[in-house]
């Protein structure tokens, strides 16, 4: 047969009697359509030859054969093919392609055309499907286990392949004994027998098409088959108790054996798990019943062998099992919430939608949404995610979420639906911004509980503050940028209570909304007002019984009031905070030294005021926390400390409403007249009172009135 690759076709001159007829195309016969053939094997097209009503002289037919239905690549002024496609001209209605086909599992396109003194017609199209390339496993390891093992016992042949073995392919085993087929599946295969030979011998594992070639190399191992124990020694007995015939992967399998020894010189059970790990576990005569276990990390089936062995090597009968390990099901979670934030968004602004789920996503799934431009993922983590896009279409629109496979197949009825609005830009309105300044997490019934916010409106429109306080009852006031704006209310019952505030512009822009939530309990049932002697004042500021005990939540007691003088004093902690006993203070205040003399010796000291160690930082530390409901604590003057000295205890102090109060020196804020070095301070052991250099480190009691 003669090929042309491009070749140039004479003319040929006939007389009048004798005239050239275009050729009808031919028919194609081989390969079919959907053939299926492998990328490197010869492939024989064939096609009848070319017909007409009248002769028409056929010198050799075109074969071309491309990748794509168009036949791209071919050029028919230049009878020549890139690398997409195949050209070839031939002078019979056949022709065997011997070189590769470029691709393998791709579909490509041929036709045939009769070339005369004027070309035929092309023939129809036919296809011829290429084969996936098969990849053939690598052997990664062989064992023999027992090793050695009992002449006429059986030994497990066991490998393991580099990946899954393609279909038609087989692992076959080579002991001296001729090819022996090894069964499994996945990547594990192994096979059982029983061997005469005693010694030292050669095995090998190989990989075979299924006209027994081997593919690739034969991986090799040793095994010793011994000879049996003297007669006089009972090999041991085992028995499989309990085993189950499935597990799940990742997951602890178990096997529940029982050995016995009428010798009584049991030495050890070795178990292969089939999957090229094994486990030997020593027994000892009396050892009845005992578990092993193993998680497998490949799914697939496995088949486990077990065999006793005692101090002679003597050895009982093997016992073997399949067992199949299967994939985890991935508990599928359901979204519980969706929403696009804002719902209502001008055009060329985005939006975000957000997803949460019951349960943490398993691998291999995601959560998409579809808002009418297909599905789109969300990203995050754990039970969280989200995405940001910006819609142009106009109007009220649909969005929904869902899980969805790897193949973006929803699962289940995991979808919700949520709507969004796309309107036109409108003249710009700046929103307010609405700011949390103050206000405590607890509060008593029928006390007044306050709150103050500060509104910020970048357009100066702000209208009012709207506050809501969350038992039914709500209330507005006027407000203009920057201006902090105080509520009071009386929450009549003990409950827990959300209030949440807006801020509102004058063409009714809201701020976004700022909450807290109180809890409101009822005061101290029993509230004494005493004229003379002490009252305990709660953290609140209300008066309390004299049982009432010191703590930190808002009706605990934590000041006392002098009655006579109605001075209010600071009591003592032994928490370790703030108001801790243990805690000293140099003297230094804002106008201590006055330096006006020039000297320069007072720079030192200019810093030794305001910081927490000392009397005017714990001052203000103390007025920052609102204790008892109050900021307008001082450092008490010299008599006001002597007023509460009581000379008949010691410490000369009454510690029912003092508690914690040490028997030394306590900071006064009168200074002593000879020096500005100095101040006076009160002495609760002796009741006196004495001078003190200021940067000593004495104690110090607050007292307000």
């Amino acid at each position: 047969m003669k090929v042309w690759f491009s070749i140039f076709l004479p003319l040929f001159f006939f007389s009048a009697s004798v005239y050239a007829e275009r050729a009808m195309p031919p028919e194609l016969l081989l390969p079919l359509d959907v053939t299926k053939n492998s990328a490197k094997q010869a492939i024989k097209f064939s096609w009848q030859k070319a017909t007409n009503a009248v002769p028409a002289k056929v010198y050799a037919y075109r074969l071309l054969i491309s990748e794509t239905s168009r036949f791209n690549g071919y050029s028919a002024s230049a009878s020549s093919c890139n690398t997409s496609c195949i050209f070839a001209e031939v002078d019979s209605a056949t022709f065997n392609y011997s070189t590769d086909l470029r691709l393998s599992n791709k579909v490509y396109y041929w036709k045939v055309q009769a070339v005369g003194a004027e070309n035929g017609l092309w023939s129809t199209t036919r296809t011829i499907q290429t084969k996936k390339d098969i990849v053939i496993p690598t052997i990664s390891t062989v064992s023999a286990l027992p090793n050695p093992v009992i002449q006429n016992n059986a030994l497990t042949f066991s490998t393991t392949l580099s990946n899954e073995l393609p279909k038609d392919f087989s692992v076959k085993l080579d002991y001296g004994n001729g090819l022996v087929a090894m069964s499994g599946s996945g990547k594990n295969y192994s096979v059982s027998k029983s061997l005469s030979k005693q010694g030292v011998q050669t095995f090998s594992v190989g990989i075979y098409d299924s006209k027994n070639t081997l593919q690739g190399k034969t991986a090799s191992g040793q095994f010793e088959v011994i000879a049996p124990p003297p007669p006089d020694n009972t090999a041991p007995i085992l028995k499989k108790l309990s085993a189950a015939n499935s597990s799940v992967l990742g997951e602890n399998y178990e096997i529940q054996l029982e050995v016995s020894d009428v010798d009584n010189n049991l030495s050890s059970v070795l178990i292969d798990w089939g999957d090229g790990s094994s486990n030997p576990q020593p027994v000892s005569n009396g050892y009845a019943s005992f578990s092993l276990s193993h998680s497998y990390d490949t799914a697939g089936t496995f088949t486990w062998s077990a065999v006793a062995s005692d101090k002679k090597d003597a050895q009982s009968e093997m016992l073997t099992q399949k067992v199949t390990i299967s994939k985890a099901v991935a508990k599928m979670p359901s979204i519980s919430a969706i929403s696009a934030t804002p719902a209502s968004v001008v055009t060329g602004n985005s939006l975000t939608f957000s997803a949460t789920l019951s349960a943490k996503l398993p691998s291999g799934y995601s959560v998409k949404v579809d808002y009418g431009n297909g599905l789109i993922a969300l990203s995050g983590s754990g039970t969280r995610y989200s995405v940001s896009k910006t819609p142009i279409k106009l109007g009220q629109q649909l969005f929904s979420i869902g899980i969805y496979d790897s193949k973006s197949v929803l699962q289940s009825n995991s979808a919700m639906t949520g709507n969004f609005e796309i309107t036109n830009a409108a003249p710009v309105n700046v929103a307010p911004a609405l700011s949390f300044i103050s206000g405590n997490s607890s509060a008593t019934t029928n006390a007044a509980y306050s709150v103050q916010l500060q509104a910020t409106d970048a357009d100066n429109n702000l209208s009012l503050i709207f506050m809501d306080w969350g038992d039914g009852t709500s209330e507005s006031k006027n407000a203009t940028s920057g201006a902090t704006v105080s509520f009071s209310h009386n929450y009549a019952t003990a409950n827990s209570f959300s209030w949440n505030a807006t801020a509102y512009d004058s063409l009714d822009a809201t701020s976004l909304t700022v909450s807290k939530t109180v809890t409101v309990s009822k005061p101290a049932d029993v509230t004494v007002t005493k004229t003379t002697g002490y009252s305990k004042i709660a953290n609140n500021g209300s008066t309390l019984a004299d049982s009432a005990k010191l703590g930190a939540n808002s009706t605990d007691w934590a000041c006392t009031q002098d009655n006579n003088t109605g001075l209010i004093w600071e009591v003592k902690t032994d928490d370790g905070g703030l108001r801790d006993l243990t805690k000293t203070y140099s003297n230094y205040t804002p106008d201590y030294p006055k330096c006006n003399d020039g000297a320069g010796w007072c720079g030192s000291y200019s810093s030794k005021y305001g910081d927490s160690t000392n009397t005017d930082g714990f001052v203000s530390a103390v007025n920052s926390q609102s204790l008892c409901a109050k900021n307008d604590w001082r450092l008490p003057t010299k008599d006001e400390l002597l007023s509460i000295v009581k000379s008949s205890s010691t410490p000369m102090i009454d510690m029912t409403y003092f508690p914690n109060t040490q028997s030394t020196w306590f900071w006064s804020s009168s200074p002593y007249a000879d020096s500005s070095d100095y101040a006076w301070s009160v002495n609760f052991l002796s009741g006196y009172s004495v001078v003190n250099y200021k940067s000593n480190g004495n104690y110090v009691r607050l007292v307000r009135g």
